[in-house]
């Protein structure tokens, strides 16, 4: 086992190795029981970036236990596909038009606060805030992708918030 390990720890500097580190990482949730074999991550992006709402659906189409199920490009269409969807996880820009990320998720997590939020952002000093509003996660914008999707993947499989950064 620990020599499979460190295989594993070395071939993960690779980056056309990311769908096997996700997979390693729903393995791995799957043996501690936070996460069953078949269970598919609904995810909702709300960013008002065209560009980053593509990349990030094309970056979690890589991981067959992430769904997309809407894109929203701002707060507001982000609280009424929230309540069409219901999704599992909502990754959300924190600077928006219309209604900030800020507002949606308090909003969301007044309505639905098992839905578990990411907050995605440039901005590091929003962090506070977002705790505040009740984001269950911040990262910044540029992470690394398999930080990106263990984080989706956590989030949905945790029972409370655990408000970090990563």
């Amino acid at each position: 086992m620990a020599v499979f390990l460190l295989s594993v720890k070395s071939s993960f500097r690779r980056r056309q190795d990311i769908r096997f580190q996700v997979r390693y990482k729903c393995y791995i949730l799957r043996k501690v029981g936070l996460c069953s074999m078949n269970e598919q991550v609904r995810v909702l992006i709300a960013d008002d970036q065209q560009p980053t709402r593509q990349g990030l659906m094309a970056l979690l189409s890589l991981t067959s236990q992430i769904e997309i199920m809407a894109e929203a490009i701002n707060g507001q269409e982000a609280v009424l596909l929230t309540e069409k969807y219901h999704p599992d996880v909502i990754l959300m820009d924190m600077k928006m038009p219309v209604m900030d990320g800020l507002q949606a998720t308090r909003l969301i997590k007044n309505r639905w606060p098992e839905i578990k939020i990411i907050g995605l952002t440039i901005y590091p000093n929003y962090r506070t805030e977002a705790i505040k509003a009740g984001i269950d996660t911040f990262l910044l914008k540029g992470c690394a992708a398999d930080v990106l999707q263990s984080t989706i993947l956590e989030a949905n499989s945790s029972e409370a918030g655990y408000a970090k950064q990563r």
